[in-house]
């Protein structure tokens, strides 16, 4: 099973194995600026990214119809506040 898992990751290493990073490679002032904001843009994205994909699959595990450990019992049959 391990030799087939690695059969499998070898084309993937291959393909990868031509790809450079010439755009984190800047040439110059403003080269180095659009990289800095490119860094800094994508980890601001990653902070919000990862924290929703990993709660939305946490909630579709926790919530999910078979499972018997987390009740769904919402109280929404009255409701003064809204109903004002």
């Amino acid at each position: 099973m391990k030799r087939s898992g690695a059969l499998l990751l070898l084309p993937l290493a291959v393909l990868l194995s031509g790809c450079d990073f010439v755009v984190l490679s800047p040439a110059g002032d403003v080269a180095a600026q659009q990289r800095d904001l490119l860094v800094v843009s994508t980890l601001l994205m990653l902070l919000i990214i990862v924290p929703v994909m990993a709660l939305t699959v946490l909630f579709a595990w926790r919530y999910r119809q078979s499972s018997t450990t987390a009740t769904y019992t919402p109280d929404w049959d009255h409701s003064t506040k809204l109903e004002l």
